[in-house]
């Protein structure tokens, strides 16, 4: 559709619709309404939900085994009362354990401010992780 009122108005119209093209997506900053399993994330007033997200693995309830190299410590342990033996504490010479499993729960709860991806035409959003502000 030309402009015969102002030949470079078709042409900046042009340039505009081709360099959106090349732009990649921006994150956006969403905010969960409903945590797992029935997650709900709104984010620029429309509602997602497990159909239009994918989701980081670390978002997910998850178990991971870890261990911690024994290294030197020094210090005592707070005093404390155990039954018939009365008040006592321990000294702390050594800090560390072999191996264990550390469950992460609820990684997602309602109010959480997560940072999103769209991908092509906004029908699916990859959600990277979830982000806090500084100030509180």
């Amino acid at each position: 559709m030309m402009n015969t009122q102002n030949p470079y108005s078709d042409l900046i119209a042009i340039m505009q619709s081709q360099g959106t093209k090349y732009n990649p997506p921006h994150l956006k900053i969403g905010k969960v309404t409903n945590p797992l399993p029935q997650l709900l994330i709104i984010v620029d007033e429309l509602q997602l939900d497990r159909d239009n997200l994918l989701m980081s693995e670390h978002l997910l309830d998850h178990t991971r085994t870890a261990g911690m190299a024994a290294t030197a410590g020094c210090g005592e342990t707070a005093p404390a009362e155990v039954g018939e033996h009365g008040v006592h504490s321990h000294n702390i010479a050594q800090v560390g354990f072999a191996e264990g499993e550390i469950n992460f729960r609820e990684c997602l709860r309602q109010g959480d401010l997560v940072a999103l991806l769209p991908l092509e035409k906004q029908q699916t959003y990859i959600v990277l992780c979830k982000v806090v502000s500084l100030n509180g």
